[in-house]
């Protein structure tokens, strides 16, 4: 990519990037790894939950951008199954946040034509919060302008081996024959079976290791890893919970490749740096 055009992007405001956009050249479903943001409120010397709550903001920031777009899938990774080792009180009051976006953003959700959508062990979650869970999930049911899946008590192994245990119960029940099993076969026992393959997958913290996220899917998604909360100024509000195109690694591309008119023929998302994602 010209360095020299790239400046010259970094210069130029929202809405004239997004005139520059190429729409045919666009994600289709975007997935986010939503994590940073307790450090991002530690940094600020406020407790880790203030950052939770400014992730929030962010995801609904996100749905505005998705829609505007046209972007047809956005996916949240926002609570794994390593999550549950945290300290209790965090968790209680993750889930009392959760129970509090879905309270208060459902019906915006209705009224901007979003499909609400969750995958993981939801039976893990405690019993208030599921419920709210499953009434956004039905009142949302029919609507379908943007699908938004939020991954919650989820693990990309956790994924796999529910998958391969559906198909046990299959073959157990001669519904199902061994050597019918394959790839595209247990694509169809995940959790994610009903979403195209995300084809950008962003990391908001940063960190570069592997995470078990949509491994059981084939594709490798482009991916841009967004600098921690390093040192830029308060105004330009870095890092996940106000995150900006400013605020992708140096070695990713956010603002000029491959999603803007750059006067040359290339594939989709040539130009970000790929990470192949690993199981561990």
């Amino acid at each position: 990519m010209d360095t020299k055009d790239s400046s010259a992007d970094d210069q130029l405001s929202v809405e004239e990037l997004v005139a520059k956009l190429e729409p045919d050249l666009l994600p289709k479903h975007v997935a986010i790894i939503m994590d940073g943001n307790g450090r991002w409120a530690e940094l600020r010397g406020l407790p880790r939950i203030a950052g939770h709550r400014e992730g929030i903001k962010s995801v609904r920031e996100m749905i505005t951008v998705c829609l505007e777009l046209g972007i047809q899938a956005l996916t949240i990774y926002a609570f794994s199954q390593e999550n549950w080792n945290r300290p209790v009180q965090e968790i209680s009051s993750l889930m009392g946040l959760l129970e509090y976006y879905l309270s208060t953003e459902r019906a915006k959700l209705i009224e901007q034509g979003v499909r609400l959508r969750t995958i993981g062990r939801l039976d893990s979650l405690p019993a208030s919060a599921l419920q709210w869970v499953r009434a956004a999930e039905q009142e949302t049911a029919h609507l379908d302008r943007l699908h938004l899946t939020v991954a919650l008590s989820y693990g990309g192994r956790t994924e796999i081996v529910d998958a391969v245990r559906e198909l046990l119960h299959e073959v157990q029940d001669g519904k199902l024959h061994p050597d019918d099993v394959d790839e595209l076969r247990i694509q169809q026992y995940l959790y994610t079976h009903e979403l195209p393959d995300p084809d950008l997958l962003i990391r908001t913290s940063g960190e570069r290791e592997s995470v078990t996220f949509f491994s059981g899917r084939s594709p490798t998604p482009s991916s841009i890893s967004l600098r921690p909360c390093g040192p830029t100024s308060v105004a330009a509000n870095s890092c996940w919970p106000c995150w900006n195109t400013s605020d992708a690694s140096d070695d990713s591309v956010v603002s000029s490749v491959p999603y803007l008119h750059s006067g040359r023929s290339q594939a989709p998302h040539a130009g970000i740096q790929n990470h192949r994602p690993t199981t561990g």
